[in-house]
């Protein structure tokens, strides 16, 4: 018997849903399933520490760029902030094309060109004008990483599970941290800092095929639109982040030099901020895996990460040795964990247009990245690393206030047990 038009419609409705954007649970790939829990988590630990790894090379490898290809300070921070004001720039706009294409081709465009980008450093820098311009294509590959990772969790990985993997996703900055810094004497000082780039260009290419298929965004139907984003709640959580990813970004490249200055050796600063970048990625993790259990109040405990992360930068301040110490586990785990359950909370509070808000959220935390290192280094060079420490305990509680009243705002339009409730 022929289908009635009713029918019809259905069914275009039931086949376009096989790729879910629902909350409820996750797409299928490409081939029809959906790709296994530990396939999914390594791609998002794999993608992210790879896409996230440009910037931290550079900062753990300055010392032998900076000889080899004779530029000043001044232009190494230049080339890191070139990084970052791309991610800024166009992370927003990235994030709506992963939406819309789908999260498996996006991930695979950017960290192709991560790839390009790290073996384009390796192999052709040689000046100052063309590592600068490698960082900028790299820029545009972690602007596109990011909001496609958000949305192959959101569409890929089943309610229960989205927190740990949001927590893998986050520990790929702190983890990149860890390979720069081990890269310096495994690498750079005895293959050179061209092997460094050129091994994590090979790394890429490696992840490209660990990458599953999954399926685009469900196709509307004629005249059925797509929700639009609020604005009031994702500027916000961008204001948040720029405060919180800010101040963290500025504790990893200054915190060397500030134990360093309070007496310790330059070696095991090195073995502190290594500290440092494990405990955060520890609490990544560990504070996923609980968001996977919790029905709200994820940004609340995000909140509450960051009042913590104000006591760490307060031992800081301290600048005793020990206080140092126990101030950098404090400010690394939850003054910097804070943000897999903030990237969890938004997956939840938006999902239909993940890989979006992910992007506004990560444009806001660039632009964070960029501006307070010059703030710190400004307030260093007038006073000392007690008031800029001093600065960065302000910003955890500024960010913990915003944090609180997007929270507020967002759940007080819900209905009682409602699944977007954070």
């Amino acid at each position: 018997m022929p289908e009635s038009a009713d029918d019809q419609h259905r069914m275009r409705r039931r086949g376009s849903s096989s790729g879910d954007s629902h909350p409820a649970g996750p797409s299928r790939s490409a081939k029809g399933r959906s790709p296994s829990l530990l396939r999914a988590l390594l791609t998002a630990g794999s993608l992210s520490l790879v896409a996230a790894s440009p910037p931290f090379l550079l900062g753990a490898l300055a010392v032998q760029l900076r000889a080899d290809l004779d530029f000043s300070p001044a232009q190494l921070g230049i080339a890191a902030a070139a990084f970052r004001s791309v991610v800024t720039i166009s992370t927003a706009v990235l994030g709506r094309v992963a939406d819309l294409t789908g999260p498996a081709r996006a991930m695979r465009v950017a960290v192709s060109v991560t790839a390009a980008s790290a073996l384009g450093v390796g192999l052709f820098a040689d000046s100052w004008e063309a590592l600068v311009a490698w960082l900028v294509v790299a820029g545009v590959a972690s602007a596109m990483a990011g909001p496609a990772m958000s949305t192959f969790i959101a569409r890929a990985v089943q309610v229960g599970r989205r927190g740990i993997a949001f927590g893998i996703q986050q520990s790929g900055p702190p983890g990149a941290a860890l390979v720069g810094g081990f890269a310096v004497p495994l690498v750079a000082l005895t293959l050179g800092w061209r092997w460094a780039f050129g091994g994590t260009g090979l790394l890429a290419l490696l992840v490209l095929f660990l990458i599953p298929g999954v399926a685009p965004a469900p196709r509307r139907l004629e005249g059925e639109s797509r929700p639009a984003l609020p604005v009031r709640e994702p500027v916000i959580l961008a204001a948040a982040m720029a405060f919180g990813f800010g101040s963290a970004t500025t504790l990893s490249t200054f915190l060397v030099e500030s134990a360093v200055t309070a007496g310790i050796g330059e070696g095991e600063a090195g073995l502190v901020l290594a500290l440092g970048g494990a405990a955060s990625i520890v609490a990544r993790i560990i504070t996923g895996r609980l968001a996977d259990r919790w029905t709200h109040s994820h940004l609340l405990v995000a909140a509450w990460m960051l009042g913590a992360g104000f006591v760490g930068y307060v031992l800081l301040a301290t600048g005793a040795p020990v206080a140092i110490i126990f101030g950098t586990v404090v400010a690394f785990s939850f003054g910097w964990g804070f943000s897999a359950i903030v990237f969890f909370a938004v997956g939840r509070m938006y999902p239909e247009s993940p890989g979006v808000a992910a992007g506004t959220l990560l444009t806001g935390g660039s632009l964070g990245g960029i501006v307070t290192p010059v703030v710190f280094g400004y307030v260093l060079e007038a006073t000392s690393f007690v008031l800029a420490w001093a600065v960065l305990a302000l910003w955890a509680v500024i960010a913990a206030a915003l944090l609180a009243a997007a929270r507020h705002s967002h759940n007080r339009r819900l209905p009682g047990g409602d699944p977007r409730t954070v």
